[in-house]
C-alpha cells in the first residue's frame, strides 16, 4: 500500500489513509483502483466556500482529493484531506464536506458497487 494508514477500528468506521496515491494523482489511477476494490468513480470540484450539510448516502463511500483540501467530518471526528489522501466512509453515515482553502478543491467520491446492485428506494 502506498499511504501509511492512519485509522481503522471496525467494520463500521470511517477508515482514513493519508498519502493512498502518489503525487501527482491520476484520476485514471484513482478510478481503476477504487473500480478493482467494487467502488464507481465520479468527479467533482468544490468552490470556495462550498459546504454539503450532513449528507449520508445508503451506499458505503470512498473519497479521494486530487488537488486543493477537503474538511470531512464523520462520526464526531473530522479529517483534513489533501492530494493523494482517502476515506471510506461506511453507508447511512452522515458527513459534512466542506472546502478548507482559498481556491477550488479537486477530488472524486465512488460507492461501493455492491449497495448500488442492491439498493431500493422503496
Amino acid at each position: 500500500m502506498l499511504g501509511v494508514f492512519v485509522r481503522l477500528l471496525g467494520r463500521d468506521d470511517a477508515a482514513y489513509t493519508r498519502n493512498r496515491f502518489p503525487r501527482p494523482v491520476r484520476k485514471e489511477a484513482v478510478a481503476a483502483d477504487w473500480r478493482g476494490r467494487g467502488f464507481d468513480f465520479r468527479s467533482q470540484t468544490h468552490w470556495v466556500g462550498q459546504v454539503f450539510e450532513e449528507v449520508s448516502f445508503d451506499f458505503a463511500t470512498v473519497v479521494c482529493v486530487f488537488d486543493g483540501s477537503l474538511k470531512i467530518s464523520a462520526q464526531g471526528k473530522t479529517w483534513v484531506m489533501t492530494q493523494g489522501d482517502e476515506l471510506k466512509v461506511p453507508k447511512w453515515t452522515p458527513l459534512k464536506v466542506r472546502t478548507d482553502r482559498h481556491s477550488p478543491t479537486h477530488w472524486a467520491y465512488g460507492h461501493a458497487w455492491r449497495d448500488l446492485a442492491t439498493y431500493s428506494a422503496y
